[in-house]
């Protein structure tokens, strides 16, 4: 027994350091079973500890916010600068965490802001899709292009600061981009999108269907997917 006691006690510091990371281990493979939103307003308010898991970067692979997008009407508020900016901080905290190994972001209403971190610290990106993101620009996109040429799908639809010229740009700097959705809001009567989507935006609508069609099909050869409807 003393034997035991002696050898117990010599181990007994490296037995809490493997429960330790266990323990950490366990809560990560916890917290990865949650929902996106369930781990932001619920998990990292618990405490340190956990706020601090829930910023590994095996739980911030992915960010995808359009399920939350859907189950909901479109609200006024989506289209408000301060709303842009929470979607902005979002993008950015998640980039952060992720240590380069974001692969998938799924949002809307974000800006150049947060979308120039994601082109310089992003290179294992494979899916953007950012709908209905008004001050989003060719530049940016540009910045996109040249920082995460392993993009496979891109989602740029109801992006009106958005042109060919970022199609033409995408397609030469992505050879994998095998998705492409590019879909406009095409309405008969937009009077039900008064009061809800700013007028800028809508007065905004492009109209460079043609350039758009011929940026796709010249830089854009290995596409297996494309959901386009844009005017000409």
């Amino acid at each position: 027994m003393e034997g035991y006691n002696q050898d117990n006690t010599a181990d007994s510091g490296e037995l809490a350091r493997d429960w330790a990371g266990l323990i950490s281990e366990c809560l990560r493979n916890i917290l990865s079973r949650l929902s996106l939103e369930d781990r932001w307003l619920g998990a990292m308010l618990v405490c340190k500890a956990w706020l601090q898991e829930c910023k590994d970067p095996t739980l911030n692979s992915v960010l995808d916010l359009e399920t939350n997008f859907d189950s909901v009407t479109e609200l006024p508020r989506f289209w408000t600068p301060e709303f842009e900016s929470r979607i902005d901080n979002m993008i950015i905290s998640v980039v952060g965490w992720s240590n380069g190994s974001l692969s998938e972001i799924r949002v809307r209403h974000c800006s150049d802001r947060s979308l120039s971190l994601v082109a310089r610290r992003c290179p294992n990106l494979q899916v953007l899709s950012i709908q209905s993101c008004p001050r989003v620009s060719d530049s940016i996109m540009a910045e996109i292009a040249s920082g995460c040429p392993k993009l496979k799908e891109v989602d740029i639809s109801c992006c009106y600061k958005i042109s060919f010229k970022s199609l033409t740009t995408i397609g030469s700097h992505c050879p994998n981009l095998h998705i492409l959705m590019r879909n406009m809001m095409i309405w008969v009567d937009p009077s039900p999108h008064f009061g809800i989507i700013l007028n800028e935006y809508l007065n905004a609508y492009p109209r460079d269907g043609d350039e758009e069609v011929a940026a796709i099909g010249i830089f854009m050869p290995h596409l297996l997917m494309l959901n386009s409807k844009v005017p000409s």
